[in-house]
């Protein structure tokens, strides 16, 4: 479900590796009165905002089911879906998140590693995505939670541009906003990366890139305009 925040007079329908962890955090910081930059979402709450993000994917059959009378505005962020989709490799199955999971250094079966490289995992997708709820939900496209059409938000925000993005959230909130330290994730890794192997993914995503072609592209002969920017949420 969307979270409704009456402090910005907003809702926001929450995307995987799109920020989202941020922006729970915040939104539920400014209902309670507290300093976003220093508060801690509880974890049981976050299992609940994330439960109901899972049970209702598509953002646009939730606005709909949301006309509750809240009058209030609409808001996405969006990413680059290969910066999206490496990641979530990077944050959920290259350090290992998987095989902790899974308390095997195998997919069952035995035929795949839980901890695979980035052709492996690429290669055999649908039969990682099979072996646990967390791949399942974080290497969803992005259309899968927002639908295929963006003009029916009222805000859509970009994660590479997060500056602007966080100076809308406090000009709407008439203060500024101390957004919490997140921990970037070292992805150097991604440099040595072949360019074959970027235009795979980025084929994979094409669903993606042609509802984001506004802020992205979509012509994925020319592998699109991801600008390689730093940082991750």
């Amino acid at each position: 479900m969307p979270v409704h925040s009456r402090e910005l007079r907003l809702t926001y329908y929450a995307v995987p590796k799109i920020g989202s962890s941020t922006m729970r955090t915040v939104l539920w910081a400014l209902s309670e009165g507290r300093e976003p930059a220093a508060a801690r979402l509880p974890r049981s709450r976050d299992k609940i905002l994330k439960r109901r993000q899972a049970a209702a994917p598509l953002a646009r059959a939730q606005r709909i089911a949301a006309e509750d009378g809240h009058g209030f505005e609409t808001l996405v962020l969006v990413r680059d879906p290969l910066r999206r989709f490496l990641s979530g490799f990077q944050n959920k199955v290259r350090n290992g998140q998987l095989a902790l999971k899974l308390g095997a250094a195998s997919l069952p079966g035995g035929d795949l590693p839980s901890q695979p490289d980035l052709e492996t995992f690429l290669t055999h997708l649908p039969a990682y995505r099979k072996s646990h709820f967390m791949i399942r939900q974080h290497f969803r496209p992005i259309h899968h939670f927002l639908g295929p059409d963006l003009s029916i938000f009222d805000h859509v925000h970009q994660l590479e541009r997060f500056g602007d993005f966080a100076e809308f959230l406090s000009t709407r909130l008439g203060r500024k906003i101390n957004f919490p330290h997140v921990k970037k994730q070292d992805m150097r890794w991604v440099d040595d990366i072949s360019p074959a192997l970027k235009h795979r993914i980025q084929k994979r995503l094409r669903k993606d890139y042609k509802v984001l072609h506004r802020f992205y592209g979509d012509d994925m002969l020319g592998i699109a305009k991801p600008e390689w920017l730093g940082g991750d949420a």
